[in-house]
């Protein structure tokens, strides 16, 4: 089977993984340093906000995740990955535009909803491109690129608003590579996937 699957995908899912590993740098960068710290500093309120927001983002994942899940299974991947992506641009262009707190409740759950976008079909075409004795391998590596990102854009936060300000935060989140990944992610995963998937239905429904 490896040798039919393109050559970042043949071991493990390498652009998969590097789109995860930015997805999760600027997660990093705007959950902990940006909503946490730099929100009740800017707009001098109460600490408390960094909860309000985390909350918000919460939620529109937790509603939004197993909806997403189905149109990654009923459309197509590739619209799940895009989906995530064109909503978390302008979340985090308002987040670096807009000077009210209140407002950020509404960027928080768009960025909420983004992620809940992008998880279920990361994950579908992983389990679409492999067979079932090496997912757990392949979900294990882009679970490690998941925490690495997010331990990364934590630590480059917490620099920032320490010896930066607002538009450094949001310049370091901007997800300006993600776009290149995330199109060659689809690319090939479409092709592989494609192959891998269609199959399958076909023999369920006979």
């Amino acid at each position: 089977m490896d040798g039919s699957l393109p050559p970042g995908f043949r071991r493990y899912p390498l652009p998969l993984a590097l789109a995860i590993l930015l997805v999760q740098g600027a997660l990093g960068i705007l959950l902990f340093a940006v909503f946490q710290e730099w929100v009740p500093r800017a707009f001098r309120i109460s600490d408390a906000w960094g909860g309000y927001l985390l909350a918000a983002y919460g939620a529109a994942r937790f509603l939004l995740e197993a909806p997403t899940g189905a149109i990654a299974d009923r459309v197509e991947r590739r619209a799940g990955l895009l989906l995530g992506f064109l909503l978390m641009l302008p979340a985090i262009a308002l987040m670096g535009a807009v000077r009210d707190a209140r407002a950020y409740l509404a960027f928080a759950a768009m960025l909420g909803a983004a992620t809940a976008f992008l998880w279920p079909a990361a994950y579908a075409i992983a389990a679409d491109l492999y067979p079932v004795d090496r997912r757990g391998k392949v979900i294990g590596f882009l679970n490690l690129a998941q925490l690495a990102g997010f331990g990364i854009g934590a630590l480059g936060g917490a620099f920032l608003v320490d010896h930066a300000g607002g538009r450094e935060l949001f310049g370091a989140a901007s997800p300006s590579p993600q776009p290149w990944s995330a199109s060659r992610t689809t690319a090939e995963g479409r092709s592989s996937a494609g192959s891998v998937a269609r199959p399958a239905r076909r023999s369920a429904r006979c």
